[in-house]
C-alpha cells in the first residue's frame, strides 16, 4: 500500500511540475494556512500517533463558478525516501459544487467525499478547520509538511498548481538542556587523624612464642614489616601517635592456652618493633584476643568449602570452642576439620600492627604531589582543591573525585561531588550510583534530576528538581525549566 502511495505521490509531483511550467496558479498566496499545531499521542511512553490541526482561510479567494481548488497535504521525509499523502479537501465554485454533488449522489464519481467539499462564497469570510490523526513512523519526526493547491476549471482543464510548504520539520529538533550539576566544597579538616595496619603472619615452634627471624618463612614476613614501619617513620609529613599490636591464635587446642599464646606472641612482636625501630613504650599499646573465631568465620564466608553453611551455623550457635570443634569434626569424619587445620587456621595465627598518626596540612602544590604518591594523606578539602586544578569536566578532574570517594566512601559530600563529576563527563548512570547515597543534600537532589534528565527520564527528573526546590536549592529552578523544554521536544 505504501509503495503504491509513494508512486502516486511521485506521479502527482511530476504532473504538478509539468503543469507549473504551463500554468501559474491564479490563486497563489490567496489561500492562507494558519494556527498550525501538531501533537504527539503517546502509548506506553512512546509516540503512537500524530494529531495535526490547522486552519485554511479562504477569505481572500474569489473563485470562478466552474473552478475548484484541490488542497492535498503531504508529509515527506527529509531524505525524500518516505512520504504520505493525506486526505484532500476541495474548495469549489457554485456551478462546480452542484455538478460534484449530483455526480456523487448518482455514484458516477467516487473522487470526492462531500464532507471535505466546501462551496466557496466569494466576498465572505470562510475557513476550514482541518484535524487529522495518523499513525506515527520514525521518519516523520524530521519530515516537512506541505500542501499542493491544484486548480481546475470546466472539463477538468488545469488552471495552475502551487505547492506551499507549511513547516520544514514536523517537530523541532530536540532541545538540548543546559543542565548545571552542583559541587559542595568540603569543610577543612582541622586535624587529619589517619591510621594504617598490617597483618603479620609469623611461624612459631609448636606452643612457643619466640619470634625467630630465620625460622621457616619469617624472613620474608619481617621484610614486609620493615617496609611498612619505615614508610611511616620515614615520612616527614606524619607525626606518629601510637603503635598498637593485636595478637590472635587459631582455635585448635585449649582455650586458656590460646589466650596466653596470643598474649605472649603479641608482646614478642611489640618488643621486636621497639628494639628494631626505637619505638618508645609510651607509644606502644598491646592487646590479645585468643582464639580468632571471627577471623575463621570471615574466611569461611568467602570460601567454597563443601560444608560452608554448616560450619557457619556451628560458629553462630555453639557457645564454646570445644563444642564448635566437636561439631565440625563430626561433619565428615574429621576431613573438613583437617582441611581447616591445614589451610585456614595458619592464617588466623597472626599479629596486627596498627599505626595511628596525624598528617600535616598541605598547600595546593604540596597536595598535588602527595595526590600522586599517597592520596590517603589528603583531606576531602585538599582533594577538592586538587580536582579543581584540572580542567573542569576532564578525565583527570573526574578521577580525583573518584579517588576522594574511594577514600571517604560514606561521606555524603564525597558522593555528591563524585556524582557531579560523572555528570559533567557524560556518565549519568555512574553519577546516580554516587548521588543516591547523598540524598540528604539539596545539591544531590538537583544533581539526581540532572542525571535523570540526561537519561531522558524527564518525569522522574522533575520529581527530584521539585524536591531540591522545596529544600531551597535555586539551581534546581533553572534546571527544572531546562528539563521541561527538553521533555516537550523529545523524540520518544
Amino acid at each position: 500500500m505504501m509503495k503504491r502511495l509513494t508512486i502516486y505521490l511521485l506521479l502527482l509531483l511530476s504532473v504538478i511540475c509539468a503543469r507549473q511550467s504551463a500554468a501559474q496558479n491564479p490563486y497563489e498566496g490567496q489561500v492562507l494556512y494558519e494556527n498550525y499545531h501538531v501533537n504527539r499521542l503517546l502509548q506506553n511512553g512512546e509516540i503512537s500517533k500524530i494529531e495535526m490541526r490547522y486552519t485554511v482561510d479562504l477569505s481572500k479567494v474569489k473563485l470562478k463558478s466552474t473552478q475548484q481548488i484541490r488542497i492535498t497535504p503531504i508529509l515527506r521525509s527529509s531524505d525524500k525516501r518516505d512520504s504520505l499523502l493525506l486526505d484532500s479537501y476541495w474548495v469549489v465554485g457554485a456551478n462546480r459544487y452542484r455538478a460534484i454533488r449530483r455526480a456523487v449522489e448518482l455514484g458516477s464519481d467516487t473522487t470526492y467525499c462531500m464532507d471535505r467539499v466546501l462551496k466557496r462564497k466569494n466576498k465572505e469570510a470562510q475557513t476550514i478547520e482541518i484535524k487529522g490523526i495518523i499513525d506515527y513512523r520514525p521518519w516523520m519526526h524530521s519530515a516537512n509538511f506541505s500542501v499542493v493547491e491544484e486548480v481546475t476549471g470546466c472539463a477538468g482543464c488545469n488552471d495552475g498548481t502551487y505547492i506551499s510548504q507549511l513547516v520544514s520539520k514536523l517537530f523541532p529538533d530536540p532541545y538540548q538542556p543546559r543542565l548545571v550539576a552542583e559541587y559542595v566544597k568540603p569543610k577543612v579538616e582541622a586535624v587529619k587523624h589517619r591510621a594504617e595496619s598490617l597483618e603479620a603472619f609469623f611461624n612459631y615452634k609448636q606452643g612457643k612464642h619466640d619470634l625467630l627471624v630465620d625460622y621457616k618463612g619469617n624472613a620474608g614476613e619481617i621484610a614486609r614489616v620493615d617496609k611498612f614501619v619505615k614508610s611511616i617513620l620515614g615520612d616527614s609529613n606524619l607525626q606518629v601517635s601510637d603503635f598498637k599490636i593485636d595478637g590472635y591464635a587459631s582455635p585448635e587446642g585449649r582455650f586458656e592456652s590460646n589466650i596466653t599464646l596470643s598474649k605472649n606472641r603479641a608482646y614478642t612482636f611489640a618488643s621486636f618493633l621497639k628494639n628494631t625501630y626505637g619505638i618508645s613504650d609510651s607509644k606502644m599499646k598491646i592487646d590479645w584476643h585468643g582464639e580468632d573465631w571471627d577471623g575463621l568465620k570471615n574466611l569461611v564466608e568467602t570460601s567454597s568449602l563443601e560444608y560452608k553453611e554448616e560450619i557457619l551455623n556451628i560458629i553462630d550457635t555453639k557457645e564454646t570452642d570445644l563444642q564448635r570443634e566437636a561439631a565440625i569434626n563430626k561433619l565428615d569424619k574429621g576431613k573438613t576439620l583437617n582441611h581447616l587445620l591445614e589451610d585456614y587456621y595458619p592464617r588466623l595465627r597472626r599479629n596486627v600492627a596498627s599505626v595511628s598518626y596525624v598528617v600535616k596540612a598541605f598547600d595546593l602544590q604540596e597536595a598535588k604531589e602527595v595526590y600522586h604518591r599517597k592520596p590517603s594523606q589528603l583531606s576531602l578539602d585538599e582533594l577538592f582543591q586538587v580536582a579543581n586544578s584540572f580542567e573542569k569536566g576532564s578525565e583527570d578532574f573526574a578521577q580525583v573525585f573518584r579517588v576522594a570517594h574511594n577514600l571517604f566512601p560514606a561521606d555524603p559530600i564525597a558522593n555528591l561531588n563524585c556524582g557531579a563529576a560523572e555528570i559533567e563527563a557524560g556518565r549519568p548512570a555512574e553519577a546516580l550510583n554516587y548521588l543516591m547515597k547523598a540524598q540528604d543534600l539539596p545539591e544531590a537532589l538537583n544533581n539526581i534530576g540532572c542525571a535523570l534528565a540526561m537519561q531522558r527520564k524527564y518525569d522522574q527528573a522533575e520529581v527530584y528538581f521539585d524536591r531540591a526546590i522545596a529544600a531551597g536549592n535555586r539551581q534546581a529552578v533553572l534546571n527544572k525549566e531546562e528539563n521541561r523544554k527538553a521533555a516537550e521536544t523529545a523524540v520518544r
